[in-house]
């Protein structure tokens, strides 16, 4: 089923529409909404909700937008922030909704699973380092 989204319904939605940098937050939201279960920014507590389950996201998954540093070249993580998730009060999609508790029910399992990766990952880094320091000091 296709994304139908529409920010008519946002204050000054016209330069939602034609500024280059508004243009990627918004599609970059857009994609959220299917993610974290928020298909209408009606309001102040649904922008802030929205902002929250962005941000979760953005978290476990990575940031979706990169900026060009001032050297032109270097490309920097662009995070969603609140005030982008305000400026779009208003936006609409037909992203199948889901309720708060619905959101964190999915969330905490791959936010726990996220968790124990590190940990192990850790672990046997740190393994790995104090194995590499024992052979070290045995060479010597």
């Amino acid at each position: 089923m296709p994304l139908n989204w529409s920010i008519e319904k946002c204050k000054d939605w016209q330069k939602l529409a034609n500024d280059t940098e508004e243009i990627s937050v918004t599609d970059a939201l857009l994609f959220q909404t299917m993610t974290i279960g928020i298909a209408y920014v009606e309001d102040e507590g649904a922008a802030e909700e929205f902002y929250r389950r962005v941000a979760i996201n953005e978290h476990l998954r990575g940031v979706l937008l990169s900026k060009f540093g001032a050297d032109g070249n270097t490309l920097t993580p662009r995070p969603i922030t609140l005030a982008d998730c305000r400026r779009r009060i208003g936006m609409y999609t037909n992203a199948s909704p889901i309720s708060h508790a619905q959101f964190w029910r999915k969330i905490v399992p791959q936010w726990a699973e996220e968790w124990a990766s590190s940990q192990v990952c850790r672990e046997i880094g740190d393994r790995n380092d104090a194995e590499a320091a024992k052979r070290e000091l045995e060479a010597k």
